[in-house]
C-alpha cells in the first residue's frame, strides 16, 4: 500500500499541485473576492509565506486553478474530440457526450476527489466572470470549433435542416441548455422537478438538442436511439450506435 508523503517531503510541484487542490473549495464558497490569502494557506496547510513563495499573488492561484481544472476536465476526451473526423455522426457524438459531461456533474466525481467546477464558475458569474470567462474562451476554441466543422458537414451530407441560426451559435445553445438544466439540479433535492432519472433527462435532453440544431428526424433516430451510449468514443467507429 503506497504511504502518502508527508507535507515536508512534498517537492515543490507536488506543493504547488496540493495548494491547488486544497484552495479551489474555498473560491468555490467564498469567491475570489470573499477568499483571503489566510483562508488559502490555512486550508493548505502551509503558511502565507510559503504561499507567496509558490504563486506571487492571489490572482495568480486563482489562475493556476482554472488552468488545472481545464486539464483535468480535457486532459483525455480532448485528443480524440479533436480527432474525430468531421461527419454527422461526429456531430451527434459532441452532442451526446457535451450534455452527458454536463448533467452527470454530481455523479461523477473524478479520482482526484470533487472539482467545483461549478460552484467556480456559478461564483465568477456572480462578481466580474473573470473565472467564466476563461474557460468558457478554451470551451469555444476546442469543442465549438469542432461543433462547427461537424455542422458544415452534415450539411454537405444533406442531413441539416437549414435555419437562419449561425453555426457557432448552435452550438452555444446547446451548451446553454445543458447548463441551465445542471444549476437546477445542484440543489439536494433539485431545483426543478423533471420526473425522469438521470438517465432518461440526459437522453431526451441530447435527442432535443441534436433536433435543435438542425439535424433531420430521421437521423435523429439512427445516430442517437434509445440504446446509445452516453460516454464519449475512442474512435470514429465507436461514434457510430
Amino acid at each position: 500500500m503506497a504511504v502518502a508523503k508527508s507535507p515536508s517531503r512534498m517537492t515543490t510541484d507536488e506543493r504547488r499541485q496540493a495548494i491547488l487542490d486544497a484552495v479551489r473549495k474555498v473560491f468555490a464558497e467564498k469567491g475570489f473576492h470573499g477568499a483571503t490569502t489566510r483562508e488559502l494557506a490555512e486550508v493548505s496547510g502551509v503558511s502565507e509565506a510559503l504561499l507567496f513563495k509558490h504563486f506571487p499573488t492571489k490572482e495568480a492561484i486563482y489562475n493556476e486553478v482554472q488552468q488545472a481544472l481545464w486539464q483535468e476536465i480535457t486532459s483525455q476526451d480532448l485528443e480524440r474530440l479533436m480527432n474525430l473526423p468531421a461527419s454527422t455522426e461526429s456531430l451527434v457524438a459532441l452532442v451526446r457526450y457535451l450534455v452527458a459531461r454536463i448533467l452527470q456533474c454530481k455523479t461523477v466525481v473524478p479520482p482526484t476527489g470533487p472539482t467545483y467546477m461549478e460552484q467556480l464558475m456559478l461564483r465568477s458569474l456572480l462578481e466580474d466572470g473573470s473565472f467564466a470567462r476563461g474557460m468558457l474562451k478554451r470551451f469555444e476554441q476546442t469543442w465549438v470549433t469542432k461543433f462547427v466543422e461537424c455542422v458544415s458537414a452534415a450539411r454537405e451530407e444533406g442531413t441539416l435542416v437549414e435555419m437562419a441560426v449561425p453555426d457557432g451559435f448552435r452550438g452555444w445553445l446547446v451548451h446553454d441548455m445543458a447548463v441551465m438544466t445542471m444549476i437546477q439540479m445542484l440543489p439536494d433535492p433539485p431545483a426543478a422537478g423533471h420526473g425522469l432519472d438521470r438517465d432518461q433527462l440526459i437522453r431526451h435532453s441530447v435527442s432535443f438538442a441534436l433536433r435543435g440544431i438542425g439535424l433531420r428526424d430521421d437521423v435523429v433516430r439512427a445516430l442517437n436511439p434509445p440504446g446509445a451510449a452516453l460516454g464519449f468514443p475512442t474512435s470514429p467507429e465507436e461514434a457510430r450506435p
